[in-house]
């Protein structure tokens, strides 16, 4: 396997870094339960933050060693204290352009959905402390999913074509994204989106573990751009900014 090699090291050995927050009672939420803990970093000139009881500690950026067919944002794995951990690299997974590694780069090891991860990072802010009040609410835009008694649209449940046509509902016009996937859930409901005036984006054969929805979509016309895995945060973000040029609707 290849690796790819990081920038020199510090003379010194780095030891691993663990935020080092002020204590806090009874671990994430302070005792008032109104309070809690955000680990800071950088991806590019952005600010972003991740829940600290995730973060299981913070390295520098080292040796990675390539695997071979996995997606592009996957730079590779390391192993850390006997653990092999897959390595992501957030500038691809948003969209952005790449950035060699310097000092400041790290790796925020840390609990993705009961897997341990690294995720490389232009850099660490700092620990912030938060209360509920210094968070926004939701714009009324955002939907929450809920379950419902219906039976399964054509043998599947919960059903995209379902999510999709329940949007139709809303007013003004947005974006819906079909991803990876067996069969041809979804299509349909996607065509609804475009024919009501939706931007509508698939994902592309070449990044798709499973070419199956996003074929069935592709084949109906109710896909109206078309990009990789690693582009569609980019292409998502054009899409609400109104960047991306429309086709003729179908």
């Amino acid at each position: 396997m290849a690796t790819i090699d990081a920038p020199k090291a510090p003379s010194k050995a780095a030891a691993p870094e663990k935020p080092a927050p002020a204590p806090v009672t009874g671990g994430l939420r302070h005792q008032d339960g109104r309070t809690f803990q955000v680990v800071s970093f950088r991806p590019a000139d952005e600010a972003s933050g991740v829940d600290i009881m995730t973060v299981q500690e913070i390295i520098v950026y080292g040796c990675i060693t390539q695997v071979p067919e996995v997606p592009e944002y996957v730079l590779g794995v390391i192993n850390l204290r006997g653990n092999v951990i897959p390595i992501l690299n957030l500038r691809r997974c948003l969209g952005m352009p790449d950035q060699p590694a310097n000092d400041a780069t790290r790796i925020v090891v840390m609990d993705l959905t009961g897997r341990t991860v690294g995720v490389v990072v232009d850099g660490v802010s700092e620990v912030l402390r938060l209360s509920h009040e210094d968070i926004s609410p939701a714009p009324p835009s955002l939907l929450r999913a809920v379950w419902n008694d219906e039976p399964p649209r054509r043998g599947h449940w919960p059903a995209a074509d379902v999510l999709f046509e329940s949007c139709l509902s809303l007013a003004g016009r947005g974006v819906g994204v079909i991803m990876t996937g067996m069969g041809q859930d979804g299509a349909s409901g996607l065509l609804a989106l475009r024919q009501a005036g939706w931007t509508t984006i698939g994902q592309d054969e070449a990044s798709c573990a499973i070419y199956g929805m996003p074929r069935a979509a592709m084949q109906l016309g109710a896909v109206e751009h078309e990009h990789p895995l690693a582009q569609l945060g980019a292409a998502l973000v054009a899409a609400c900014e109104g960047r991306l040029l429309a086709k003729a609707r179908v």
